[in-house]
C-alpha cells in the first residue's frame, strides 16, 4: 500500500539526545516525531541556540552598526529559534501575523500572538525559545541596540 501524501513538517524539533520535545503547559504532549532530513537550502542559514539544526529558523541579516543590529527572521512551521539569551535589549516588529509559542529558561509554554505592523520591546537577559507551531511561515524583524 502507498504511505500517504506528506502535508509539511510536523511541528516537533528534535534534541541533540534525539527526543521530542514536550509542553508540559500545553498538556505534556508530544508535538510529534522528528522531522525529515530535508536537502540543503540554496540561502545561508545563520542557526542560533542549542538544538541540533533540524528545525531551525532562518536569520538574515539586514543591517549592522556600532549601535545597532538589525536581522529578519523567518520560521516555517514547526522551526524554532533554539534557545538563547538575549545580550542586548531589542526590538521586535512582526512583519506577519500569526502565533508564537515562547519557552522561557523554567519549560513554562506561552501562547504569543503578533500582529504585522505592531512592536515590542524587550530588556537584555530574557532567555527563552520561540518556536512557531502553527500552520504558516512567521516572520518578524529583530533590532538590538548595541550601546
Amino acid at each position: 500500500a502507498m504511505a500517504p501524501a506528506d502535508t509539511g513538517p510536523p511541528p516537533s524539533l528534535r534534541l541533540r539526545s534525539g527526543q521530542a520535545l514536550t509542553f508540559p503547559r500545553l498538556g505534556g504532549r508530544d508535538l510529534g516525531s522528528a522531522p525529515k532530513e530535508e536537502p540543503p537550502s540554496e540561502k545561508p542559514k545563520i542557526a542560533i541556540g542549542v538544538l541540533d539544526g533540524t528545525n531551525m529558523s532562518e536569520a538574515i541579516p539586514r543591517v549592522e552598526t556600532g549601535r545597532v543590529r538589525v536581522t529578519e527572521r523567518r520560521l516555517l512551521p514547526g522551526e524554532s529559534t533554539g534557545h538563547h539569551i538575549h545580550e542586548y535589549d531589542y526590538v521586535v516588529v512582526p512583519l506577519t501575523g500569526g502565533e508564537l509559542t515562547i519557552v522561557d529558561a523554567a519549560s513554562n509554554s506561552t501562547k504569543f500572538p503578533t500582529e504585522a505592523g505592531g512592536a515590542y520591546a524587550r530588556e537584555k537577559g530574557v532567555e527563552h525559545d520561540v518556536f512557531n507551531l502553527s500552520d504558516q511561515e512567521i516572520r518578524f524583524t529583530e533590532i538590538e541596540l548595541l550601546d
